[in-house]
């Protein structure tokens, strides 16, 4: 519950066609549960890309790079001159 509580808090700061970065972890996949807004979203997170995908209310990028895969997430110096 503690990390819905986060997740709620975080979402609550995203206004109508904000661009946002979401990474990786299971607070923020939780954000997904919660944001009613329209919104560009920009992740290095597989997991967090698989929960807005199919979603007509987000232009998502998924930002690549080598793939973490204990963390779902991609991560590197590409990664990092992407963001």
């Amino acid at each position: 519950e503690e990390k819905r509580s986060i997740a709620r808090k975080a979402v609550a700061l995203i206004e109508e066609n904000a661009t946002v970065f979401i990474g990786p972890g299971t607070t923020n996949e939780l954000t997904y549960e919660y944001i009613d807004v329209n919104a560009r979203i920009f992740t290095n997170s597989f997991q967090v890309f698989e929960r807005f995908k199919n979603d007509a209310r987000f232009e998502l990028m998924l930002i690549g790079g080598r793939y973490r895969e204990r963390t779902g997430a991609f991560v590197g110096s590409f990664t990092n001159d992407i963001m």
